[in-house]
């Protein structure tokens, strides 16, 4: 997410391994799933959390590459202090909800209702609320994953150790 959220897109490379990392990651959790299906029941993953978990990582990592996108092909059209301050706003919370560090978030991010309108204007009128709708959009998703992360650790801790 910080490589995603930089203005400037720097290096290429690390943009590319952070990709990776992160669907490494979401790769591991599904093949855990996976496997867990042939354990006895008492040890299996909680099916349900881990899949809200992998589902909400796709989405955020969809909604990363957006932003990318815009920020690599679209940065003119983008009111730069605006959508500068919103990305390192969004960069700074993401890096806190994603380590779990957050508890108290909830209030900072949107309501998902207000999540479903789209800007007045298009795309091609004015690309910065879209960016912004995109970087609430991506908070959502963050805490989304931070609970059914809390979720599946709270549903495990029961789980016998190896």
């Amino acid at each position: 997410a910080a490589q995603a959220l930089t203005w400037q897109g720097g290096d290429g490379v690390e943009q590319r391994l952070a990709r990776r990392r992160a669907y490494d990651a979401l790769s591991a959790l599904a093949g855990a799933l996976q496997r867990s299906a042939a354990e006895p029941k008492a040890v299996q993953v909680p099916v349900k959390e881990v899949v809200a978990l992998i589902d909400h990582g796709q989405r955020l990592m969809a909604h990363l590459s957006l932003v990318r996108m815009t920020l690599v092909h679209r940065s003119a059209a983008l009111h730069g202090d605006a959508a500068r301050g919103a990305l390192a706003e969004t960069r700074q919370a993401i890096d806190t909800v994603l380590h779990l560090r957050a508890s108290n978030l909830h209030a900072a991010v949107t309501d998902p209702e207000e999540l479903s309108l789209l800007p007045t204007e298009t795309p091609t009128q004015d690309v910065t609320p879209w960016l912004l709708r995109r970087l609430k959009v991506l908070m959502h998703d963050a805490v989304q994953i931070r609970d059914m992360a809390f979720a599946v650790l709270a549903k495990g801790s029961g789980l016998p150790r190896r």
